[in-house]
């Protein structure tokens, strides 16, 4: 549903990039083989990938999961060492629905410092990691793969375990007492990076944390979350005082649990719509969701629109899709780049020995 709003709303081609299992990889292309002429160029790459891959990945990056998204939630701290020949890109979850353009959220990159990597919906300067979203991230893709500042370590390149940026983050964290604030209380608890709070999200929540100048905020229109009641967001009702006529600064005033988010005193719009705990395995089949929540008319109109319906275009523009193959994480192919260079050194050494050895002997 996500990848359809998306399409539905786009006024520019797009490109996914979708790392999953086998199984989903038919599933999904299903779905997108139903439409074959969209507006604007439709871009598909698949990136088939096991649990265990992943797993084996974070255990180099001594970095684990209990959190019930898995080792399939885990996998957002490695994006950039999957999509080797991607720039940047946005990362959203697959419980979102766009409602505008997604070139919108795009733009935003544009505002980014050079230093800072990732974008991310937080609560204020200081959030507990509960109060970040990694739901929703632009991601400078290109700069955490750099080989001198890895943004995640490993065990296995040369430099990466002492450079690598969540090494030093996991460091700090573990200094000292290594506690940190339990969300929703004033509790603290200890940091375990095998089993940080919410999985991935706690990850990136430490490295925020101790390497704040890599991060940029990212407007909470882009999660508008059903766990915080969209932040009082709600769509009009007709003859409703708090419907389609509404004030910027009627709005303003229904605005709520922003904490101290950047925006918190201006008009917030909805961008991304995050059916988010709910706990549903598969949020579109949810029956409330079509009835009693705010959104229903929307979900209604997104999902249940035919993805046929997405052949708008004059046939000019398509639907590409591949599988990559051979998907391998950037710490491994960094790995074998070292060894080969190592391994022609040696053989440059081994055949100037040789040469020298008969000069000796003429």
């Amino acid at each position: 549903m996500t990848i359809k709003s998306a399409i539905m709303h786009s006024s520019r081609p797009l490109s996914f990039r979708l790392i999953c299992s086998d199984d989903a990889i038919t599933i999904i292309k299903r779905k997108l083989d139903l439409f074959s002429r969209p507006t604007y160029p439709v871009d598909v790459a698949f990136y088939p990938m096991t649990l265990e891959a992943i797993k084996a990945r974070a255990d180099r990056a001594n970095v684990g999961t209990n959190y019930f998204a898995g080792m399939g939630g885990l996998v957002k701290v490695f994006l950039h060492e999957l999509l080797p020949g991607v720039e940047r890109g946005i990362f959203v979850d697959t419980d979102m629905l766009f409602v505008i353009d997604p070139l919108l959220l795009w733009n935003t990159f544009s505002t980014l410092k050079p230093e800072q990597m990732i974008a991310f919906p937080t609560l204020g300067p200081k959030s507990n990691a509960a109060q970040i979203c990694t739901c929703v991230m632009l991601l400078n893709l290109s700069a955490m793969r750099d080989y001198k500042r890895p943004f995640m370590s490993s065990t296995l390149g040369s430099g990466w375990e002492k450079n690598g940026i969540s090494g030093k983050a996991l460091e700090k964290a573990l200094s000292g007492d290594g506690l940190i604030q339990e969300p929703g209380s004033t509790k603290l608890i200890k940091f375990d990076p095998k089993n940080p709070l919410f999985g991935d999200q706690g990850i990136y929540h430490v490295i925020w944390t101790h390497f704040p100048n890599l991060f940029a905020h990212l407007s909470l229109r882009w999660d508008v979350t059903h766990c915080r009641q969209g932040y009082g967001l709600k769509l009009g009702h007709w003859k409703d005082d708090n419907g389609e006529e509404m004030s910027e600064t009627e709005q303003v005033k229904s605005q709520i649990y922003m904490k101290e988010a950047p925006e918190k005193q201006d008009q917030l719009l909805p961008g991304i719509l995050h059916f988010n705990c709910q706990n549903q395995p598969i949020v579109w089949e949810f029956d409330e969701n079509y009835v009693e929540n705010t959104w229903s008319s929307m979900i209604t109109m997104i999902t249940r629109y035919k993805w046929i319906w997405l052949n708008r275009g004059d046939g000019s523009a398509s639907v590409r899709i591949i599988v990559v193959k051979n998907v391998r994480f950037e710490d491994e192919r960094a790995a074998e780049e070292e060894r080969l260079s190592r391994l022609a050194l040696e053989e440059g050494s081994t055949g100037r020995r040789k040469k020298a050895a008969r000069l000796d002997r003429t």
